[in-house]
């Protein structure tokens, strides 16, 4: 029996339930006792026989209170669930009848979900969503150290760990490089893995087509085999089904397909196919640094207890050999998720909370919104209260408004970030390849639960309280002041006003940091050049590994390039800027320390023809370029940049030193150069690199056989004529290299994506918050001259001044985006120390950034108090005054 039949009961002076149910127990006993007496049982009997047939009295009526209870709650249930279904309705009503709220709610909604549902996908897909690999957590990176810094691994150690360490179940060791595969008289870059026999099972993946490699193909010289992706599978042999037992050509090797691994496998990163690393062979060096290692743990085995097992045994092997900085003395073991996350992480939780921020934006503001409703409607609120609503009732009618606004929100954010996904994906993928395809698993459904219950509870709770509150309010106070939500609307545009300082701060901060790395010199010039990588064979038995033949190739080529039309001037080298870092090592100087010290100084190593330099604009500061007389059987010569002369030779005269670079390439003889000139430095990755010590050395002295060379050329026409004509002439000279050429300036760009694409995103999202925030203080002040209507035209029928009516007007408000910028700048002087890693040569402290943040907004808040400005203004004294 429901509440109000219980209430109409009490008021009608009818029985309460407990007398109801004994009733009904003394009237099925009356009925059993008359049947009795019907049969002609006497009255004793036939009472006995009725409370026997009727049983344990006690037990039935607590039984019967329970049905009755169990009732109660059930209609209470349908009766509450009725209620929310009647408010909803009411809400969803409402919300359509005031079509700019709902627009204004809906679009702040919808940005912040789209914003955070995005960038929640993206952290999903980094931290929590399994890896594609059976028991993946027990996959780990392996790398050496030295006194805790991180080194690749020397394959001898390698194998001795893979022979002797307990710690794993499975190790292997791989590396990686871009391959030419040639088939069908077409060639085209591939990514090649070059891994030991166990990598399959480290990963614990077989291959969905043919077979992991044999005994006979995991030896050095031994059957030349290849396993194959799934991708390259479908791009290059069509799914063909046999595939398995082809051959197929790849820098010169030729390779039997033994097998296509699944989809799932995408380790290393870029992969496309993986070749047995025993079938090269390897150096007894414990100093060259070579491989990557990753290995399956054993059970029971952590991390942390592999590192220790690790490092004593790496101690122990390697105790015997001198000791330098490029001798490991340690092991670090982590899992493979932070090998693949690398620098990601702080990236990813900096833009996360930048999204996080901009909710809170958008909550702040639909909660001042509904909080302007309910001042509106507050006769209604007043009116419903004295026919008998409870605090329960206005709480109701305000979330159900809340969740219509949440739900329909949420909903069309999920359709906007379906709709913009399949374009952002590839744009994350070239700088975070493990995101995939950024499903909608049940972790980002649970987190869309969770959204909404926050627009819930915050927009919705809030106008319910200060409701309550004033419910008994006939809506006037004392002194003539109407009754509003001021001050709680001015809290919440205080902290709206803060969040969005941070995010204007943070954007204006990466945007001046983004603007100083490109400010930086580059050492080169950019217009006018474009390069094309030229990666020839060199496998055994290639005619390119012989160095002369590799010398005269590049020689003729560049001269035919010079040939072309509208082409200016051609080098080659291997030191082409904006395309990696050249590979460094120990040089020595003569007459310094460093000649006898076998660890020598640490410079980069690069090779480059006569005419480098002028083509790519680097100043000579002393000295001479390398010159066509500079050959094979003339004097051995070198030349160094700034930066060496700098840290290794300062105050000395840097011509006519001599300097040895032995181990950097296949050179007979590890001879002395003699320095000729010294040239300017030179940002080889971009302009967030900074300059490094360098030695050039002349390619017909040095030619460089297993290494990609580039073609620089400097040209007058449109740069797509220009390489459309090295094209041609690279698919004549050498039809198994596949043409890798752009504009130099392309290499800018790709230098420079990271740091662009976070200060575009958090820009964007600054942008986002600063509009909400314009908007919601538009309303506020708004609500707030309209609520004060008759006291405004009261003070000008009694002569104030415009100033005095506009300080009255907006003064509270600027006061609380006064008070917001105080709060966001302290909060970005916290937050800014810890994206303090994001910034080049720009302090988190940065006056001028923040500067610019508080004026832009200031300056935004002044614009949004404009029209509320001309409304006060504008007031009529005289019909403010009649009206109430």
């Amino acid at each position: 029996m429901d509440s109000r039949r219980g209430k109409l009961f009490r008021l009608t002076g009818r029985r309460d339930v407990e007398r109801d149910l004994a009733d009904e127990l003394d009237h099925h006993l009356a009925l059993a006792e008359e049947e009795a007496l019907a049969a002609g049982a006497d009255p004793a009997e036939a009472r006995g026989a009725a409370e026997r047939e009727l049983g344990d009295r006690g037990r039935l009526l607590d039984e019967m209170r329970t049905i009755a209870a169990a009732s109660r709650r059930a209609n209470r249930r349908t009766e509450r669930m009725g209620r929310w279904l009647l408010e909803i309705r009411r809400a969803w009503r409402s919300i359509r009848r005031d079509r700019w709220f709902a627009l204004a709610a809906f679009s702040m909604v919808a940005v912040a979900v789209a914003a955070n549902l995005g960038m929640f996908s993206v952290l999903n897909a980094a931290f929590w969503r399994a890896l594609p690999y059976p028991d993946a957590e027990r996959i780990v990176s392996v790398r050496e150290s030295y006194d805790g810094r991180p080194l690749a691994v020397a394959g001898a150690n390698f194998r001795d760990w893979h022979r002797e360490a307990t710690s794993f179940a499975a190790l292997a060791a791989h590396t990686s490089w871009s391959g030419t595969l040639v088939r069908a008289d077409r060639a085209d870059q591939v990514g090649v893995a070059i891994v030991t026999r166990d990598f399959a099972a480290v990963m614990g993946v077989a291959p969905a087509v043919g077979r992991w490699f044999a005994d006979e193909e995991t030896r050095e010289n031994g059957a030349p085999a290849t396993v194959i992706s799934d991708r390259l599978w479908r791009a290059r042999f069509g799914m063909a089904a046999d595939v398995v037992g082809s051959t197929i050509e790849v820098d010169g090797y030729h390779l039997t397909v033994v097998g296509v691994m699944p989809a799932a496998l995408q380790y290393p990163s870029g992969a496309e196919l993986w070749i047995p690393a025993e079938l090269f062979g390897d150096s007894e060096s414990r100093t060259a640094h070579n491989w990557k290692v990753v290995g399956r743990l054993a059970e029971g085995v952590d991390a942390a207890a592999a590192t220790r097992s690790l490092s004593d045994l790496t101690v122990r092997i390697t105790s015997s050999e001198p000791a330098t900085e490029y001798l490991a003395n340690g092991a670090l073991v982590r899992s493979l998720r932070s090998e693949l996350l690398g620098q990601s992480p702080s990236v990813l939780l900096v833009l996360q909370a930048a999204v996080a921020l901009l909710l809170l934006i958008a909550v702040l503001n639909l909660t001042a919104l509904q909080l302007a409703r309910a001042s509106k409607r507050r006769g209604e609120t007043v009116m419903i209260t004295a026919l008998g609503a409870g605090r329960m009732d206005l709480v109701r009618r305000s979330v159900a408004e809340a969740l219509v606004l949440a739900v329909v929100g949420t909903g069309l954010g999920v359709a906007a970030w379906v709709g913009v996904r399949s374009r952002v994906v590839p744009v994350l993928g070239e700088a975070l390849p493990f995101v995939g395809t950024l499903p909608l698993d049940l972790r980002v459904i649970g987190f869309l639960a969770a959204l909404i219950a926050v627009v819930c509870l915050v927009a919705g709770l809030v106008p319910a309280w200060w409701a309550a509150r004033t419910a008994q309010s006939d809506g006037v106070a004392a002194r003539g002041r109407t009754v509003g939500p001021g001050l709680t609307m001015r809290s919440l545009m205080s902290v709206e006003v803060a969040a969005t300082y941070v995010l204007l701060a943070g954007a204006a901060l990466l945007g001046k940091s983004l603007g100083r790395m490109l400010d930086q010199p580059l050492g080169f010039e950019l217009d006018n050049r474009v390069v094309v990588a030229v990666d020839l064979p060199s496998q055994p038995g290639s005619p390119f590994r012989d160095r002369e033949r590799n010398a005269a190739f590049f020689e003729q080529l560049a001269g035919q390039a010079a040939a072309l039309p509208s082409v200016r001037r051609v080098a080659f080298g291997t030191a082409a800027p904006l395309l990696g870092r050249s590979p460094d090592g120990r040089a020595r100087i003569a007459g310094t320390p460093s000649e006898s010290n076998v660890d020598g100084v640490i410079a980069d190593f690069r090779v480059a023809s006569p005419g480098f330099f002028s083509v790519l604009g680097v100043p000579l500061v002393a000295g001479r370029e390398f010159e066509a007389t500079d050959r094979a059987e003339s004097p051995y010569v070198a030349v160094v940049n700034e930066s060496f002369v700098r840290r290794f030779l300062p105050g000395a005269e840097p011509l006519g030193q001599r300097v040895k670079f032995g181990g950097m390439d296949w050179v007979d003889e590890d001879r002395w150069a003699t320095v000729v000139g010294v040239v300017g430095d030179v940002r080889q990755r971009g302009p967030g690199d900074d300059p490094v010590p360098a030695v050039y050395y002349d390619y017909a002295q040095r030619p460089q056989p297993g290494r990609t060379g580039q073609l620089i050329v400097e040209h007058a026409g449109p740069a797509p004529v220009v390489l459309d004509g090295l094209r041609g002439l690279l698919g004549r000279e050498a039809p198994m290299v596949p043409f890798l050429g752009g504009p130099l300036a392309d290499g800018l760009e790709s230098a420079v994506a990271g740091p662009r694409l976070r200060t575009a995103v958090l820009t964007g999202f600054a942008i986002a918050a600063l509009v909400l925030a314009a908007v919601g203080l538009f309303g506020v002040v708004g609500f707030a001259v309209a609520q004060r209507t008759r006291e405004l035209g009261l003070r000008i029928a009694l002569g104030a001044t415009a100033g005095g009516v506009v300080r009255a007007a907006i003064g509270p408000s600027l006061l609380a985006v006064a008070l917001g910028l105080v709060m966001g700048v302290g909060a970005s002087a916290v937050l800014g120390r810890l994206a303090g890693g994001l910034l080049f040569e720009v302090s988190s402290l940065d006056a001028a950034a923040l500067a610019a943040a508080a004026v832009l907004l200031g300056g935004a808040a002044l614009v949004a108090c404009l029209g509320p400005v001309r409304r006060a203004l504008a007031i009529d004294p005289s019909r403010a005054l009649r009206e109430e």
